[in-house]
């Protein structure tokens, strides 16, 4: 299985949680379209933001050339939902950083918790650490709306987004716990706003989107 896939150089990256322990050798790449995952976590909010850019324009945004890649290749790397100090996988974050650093893509969309808080220590080294199953789906529906509220697209803006709990048993809950809405749909929502942020900065729609 590649490390990444896409191109580096995009302004929109996405970063997911580690391989599938048991499927590693047999998908091609991070978020391979074949995993049933993929559609569960990202596939109804690229088609709302899709719908949207479509409406505004016969536009769309490139999706062949959005940047994939996990923070960590194994699962059994991720330190301990309870662990702070992440001590073993600094040289990981570390390079996660220089990558950030060096291509300085617009949105980063990160996929759970463990993903959320990996991707805060590459780019936000003066955030005070958290364990990573600090990030329940209320406290990264928090974080989602006040990163959103403050978008700069001359920066680099790291947006949290749910990961398999959006289809799992409580699926209906962490519709209503990220939203802070009563029988809302996380993935509208999600969706439409970030097609709504985008929207509002021609040059990177210039940057992103192909005519249809």
């Amino acid at each position: 299985m590649k490390d990444e896939i896409g191109d580096i150089h995009f302004p929109i990256w996405l970063l997911g949680d580690s391989e599938p322990k048991n499927w590693y050798k047999l998908l091609d790449s991070p978020f391979d379209a074949r995993h049933p995952a993929v559609h569960n976590i990202w596939t109804p909010i690229i088609s709302n933001i899709q719908k949207s850019f479509y409406a505004k324009g016969k536009l769309r945004i490139d999706e062949d050339k959005i940047y994939k890649r996990n923070p960590i290749k194994k699962k059994s790397d991720k330190p301990s939902c309870k662990d702070v100090a992440w001590t073993k996988i600094q040289r990981q974050i570390k390079f996660l950083k220089d990558l950030i650093d060096a291509h300085k893509p617009i949105f980063i969309f990160t996929f759970g918790s463990f993903s959320f808080e990996f991707v805060r220590r590459a780019t936000e080294p003066i955030a005070e650490k958290k364990r990573w199953d600090f990030w329940r789906t209320d406290r990264l529906g928090c974080e989602f709306q006040s990163r959103i509220s403050k978008i700069n697209f001359s920066n680099i803006n790291v947006l949290p987004l749910l990961h398999v709990s959006i289809a799992r048993g409580k699926f209906l809950t962490s519709h209503e716990r990220f939203t802070f809405g009563k029988n809302s749909n996380y993935f509208n929502y999600c969706g439409n706003l970030l097609a709504k942020v985008m929207q509002s900065n021609q040059d990177f729609i210039n940057k992103v989107t192909i005519k249809l």
